[in-house]
């Protein structure tokens, strides 16, 4: 054998030394490289290992090798999909992830989300027939996850994550199966961009706006309101509004009033009332020029709303 073939072959098998035989196949064969825990993980070309304090061009790597991470599909504000991990999913690299103890040795499907604003995401993965969960990573590494949610499906028919993320920066979403699963799946992303955090915990709901009654238009109680039809007031409740399990379940007043958060798409909150109410109702919050607004709108039985109130949603003070 060649004594530079032989030599450079002995160098490249200390490097991989210690390292399971998995990730050894794809770093001799596919180009990949792995993390110090052995797990396979994407090219290191796409992959962002620098640490410490690097400034804005390490960030703008690492964001751009989210973005690219194992050509992952484009996930933004607004989306609704309708995938499966045995169409849209990759053959299974990522065994584990940092924030949680499950095997998830099924196919995942990759997506890179980025937005333009500072934004409070919601994503719920719904419509479940098999044991699939959901992964939030800060960049191209399953050990650089900062949320999961990976709940037996026994116990939880849907995986819900709700985060901060930045303008302009890369992050990579990972839907994955729990021991080999795999199948059909829906994925919604709700975004509210705002500068003023919507965190957990109490906030009011300080009503200045009326609706008018006008049905006009109205065919159903989900037909919005336009804005036109609102009155201002000045004898407008003020209501406890309590968020719980990062903005996905919401509690009204005192009797209360209590609702979870819809995948209906846009760039707003809305949640539906199905607890403390006769014929239903739903709670919206967005952002404007001036801050959080929130509208609290009933349904009837024989015509589609009987009420509707808005105003500034501000944190308990």
């Amino acid at each position: 054998m060649d004594s530079a073939k032989h030599s450079g072959h002995v160098q490249k098998m200390h490097v991989v030394r210690g390292l399971s035989v998995s990730c050894v196949l794809l770093v001799l064969c596919m180009g990949c490289s792995c993390n110090e825990a052995g797990v396979p993980i994407a090219d290191a070309s796409t992959h962002d290992a620098s640490t410490g304090d690097a400034g804005n061009a390490d960030s703008g790597a690492r964001d751009a090798a989210a973005l690219e991470c194992r050509d992952a599909l484009p996930l933004r504000c607004g989306d609704h999909l309708r995938h499966d991990t045995l169409v849209e999913g990759q053959p299974n690299l990522w065994r584990s992830y940092a924030c949680t103890a499950r095997l998830e040795s099924g196919p995942e499907t990759v997506y890179a989300f980025q937005s333009d604003e500072r934004c409070q995401v919601s994503m719920r993965l719904s419509e479940l027939e098999n044991d699939i969960n959901l992964f939030v990573l800060d960049e191209c590494d399953p050990f650089g996850s900062t949320q999961c949610s990976s709940t037996p499906l026994d116990l939880q028919t849907q995986e819900l994550i709700g985060f901060q993320a930045e303008a302009g920066r890369g992050y990579v979403v990972a839907v994955d199966g729990y021991s080999g699963s795999s199948g059909s799946y829906a994925l919604s992303v709700n975004c509210l961009c705002s500068d003023i955090e919507l965190a957990d915990g109490e906030w009011r709901l300080r009503v200045n706006r009326r609706w008018n009654g006008d049905l006009t238009g109205v065919t159903s109680p989900a037909t919005p309101l336009p804005q036109e039809d609102y009155e201002a007031v000045s004898d407008g409740t003020t209501y406890v509004v309590r968020l719980d399990r990062r903005w996905f379940t919401v509690s009204i007043g005192d009797e209360p009033l209590l609702g979870e958060l819809t995948t209906e798409p846009g760039d707003k909150l809305t949640y539906e009332l199905t607890t403390g109410t006769t014929a239903g109702g739903r709670f919206v919050i967005w952002a404007d020029g001036s801050g959080l607004q929130a509208e609290l709108t009933m349904y009837g039985s024989g015509v589609p709303i009987v009420s509707s109130e808005r105003g500034a949603l501000v944190p308990q003070p």
